[in-house]
């Protein structure tokens, strides 16, 4: 089965598809994998935390760290338009972890270059597993700041590098929901990662 989704993946016309298609299986892989790609050091409520980010591809583009292009409402995306990062890390450098996943994302007017800003970021800390909703949910402003970002020449430019820096307020919350009156803790973290371009301009 795995094979046919990953036939499908390597046509899609959409960034989205190919997400989260072999993660943690640890089927078709050998020592090594997945290559490690970089590490997010965190704190949240004062309390320390480290993740680490993986390149999950197998056959299609399968980044946990990835600039992918933002769709426009009727599904489409522009040349030189809006782009989406997405950093997914895993904690305590564990790729098979099933909770404690950290994701942030953050969409840009136009594709980075070098040092650049945004306020349109979501921070998500999930607390239960594949079956859980639980999570601590960014509420009100959050910032991400890539403080540098490169990409490589080599490999058609399918991967580059990023550091950065994010800041938000999380709070309790069941899925997308805030619970009412629930626990709220700020939230910081810095990245260094290899970051895999998912490009459809």
């Amino acid at each position: 089965m795995k094979h046919a989704f990953l036939a499908v993946c390597a046509l899609a016309l959409l960034p989205a598809a190919c997400v989260d298609s072999a993660r943690g299986t640890g089927e078709e892989t050998g020592p090594g994998y997945p290559p490690r790609m970089g590490m997010v050091e965190a704190s949240l409520g004062g309390k320390a935390a480290y993740f680490e980010t993986f390149d999950f591809s197998l056959g299609a583009f399968d980044a946990s760290a990835q600039f992918r292009s933002e769709l426009t409402a009727d599904g489409k995306t522009t040349a030189g338009g809006r782009v989406r990062l997405v950093l997914q890390a895993y904690p305590d450098g564990d790729p098979n972890a099933r909770k404690g996943i950290l994701t942030v994302e953050a969409v840009f007017p136009k594709l980075p270059a070098g040092a650049a800003r945004s306020r349109e970021v979501t921070v998500k800390l999930d607390i239960d597993g594949d079956d859980g909703t639980r999570r601590w949910l960014s509420k009100g402003p959050a910032r991400l700041e890539l403080l540098s970002v490169s990409r490589k020449t080599d490999g058609g430019g399918a991967y580059g590098r990023g550091t950065g820096r994010v800041s938000a307020m999380l709070c309790e919350a069941m899925d997308e929901t805030f619970v009412p009156g629930g626990a709220c803790q700020d939230f910081s973290a810095r990245f260094d990662t290899s970051v895999q371009y998912y490009l459809w301009q």
